[in-house]
């Protein structure tokens, strides 16, 4: 609630006694109705269609910035009211949250593509890495080591499971095979925090709890 509301309802409503409510909002948003689930799964298979579809259009000399441009008129043709995206490639497939530049797309390069799209005030999170041309061995075997992460992970995924568990599973994972974790927290969006960090509440029946593990190179 903006300062300038809460001080005018203090003033109408002396007598009141203002408590925080944050919680009972977050709370009632985790459990999803059908007709919302009916949402995320739309702009999710959208999100997921735009993406592989975009990836398999990149050939070398395309630049990020196209490839934006790209996924941004497929989304919005698909039916997203709006959208976000991120395109980085070669060294900076690597930055976090990278913007699309004028660089362009060399054959070997790491791709990695970020895809949020809105649509009926819900929001799709979909990222997806992919090399132009054959990956090397050190590349395959990184892309290994995150989807056993991926898996171990999804394995544990279930309602009463602490997100705390979760994210000590997915560090130890990726530490015992030479892999320091990029980012401090595991996903986006438990239908109710944007981030999913270790000390997020434990995931209940119906609420969506996406994991996106992401790493620093070996040979960064």
């Amino acid at each position: 609630m903006p300062a300038q509301d809460y001080i005018r309802l203090r003033e109408r409503l002396p007598q009141a006694k203002f408590v925080p409510c944050r919680e009972l909002y977050f709370d009632a948003r985790m459990i999803k109705t059908d007709e919302e689930i009916a949402v995320l799964t739309e702009v999710g298979r959208l999100t997921d269609r735009v993406a592989g579809d975009v990836l398999r259009a990149i050939r070398p000399g395309v630049t990020e910035r196209s490839v934006a441009q790209m996924i941004g008129n497929m989304m919005l043709e698909g039916g997203c009211e709006g959208l976000k995206c991120q395109v980085g490639s070669g060294v900076r497939s690597g930055i976090t949250n990278c913007t699309p530049t004028d660089k362009a797309i060399e054959k070997g390069d790491v791709v990695r593509i970020e895809i949020l799209g809105d649509m009926k005030q819900y929001r799709s999170n979909v990222t997806r890495t992919a090399v132009v041309g054959e990956p090397t061995q050190e590349q395959r075997d990184i892309w290994s080591v995150m989807i056993g992460a991926r898996e171990t992970c999804k394995s544990m995924l279930r309602p009463g499971t602490a997100v705390a568990d979760l994210y000590r599973a997915y560090v130890k994972y990726l530490r015992d095979r030479n892999i320091e974790p990029t980012l401090k927290f595991l996903g986006h969006a438990s239908a109710r925090r944007f981030t999913r960090s270790p000390t997020s509440p434990t995931p209940v029946p119906w609420s969506c709890s996406p994991i996106s593990p992401a790493p620093w190179s070996r040979s960064t």
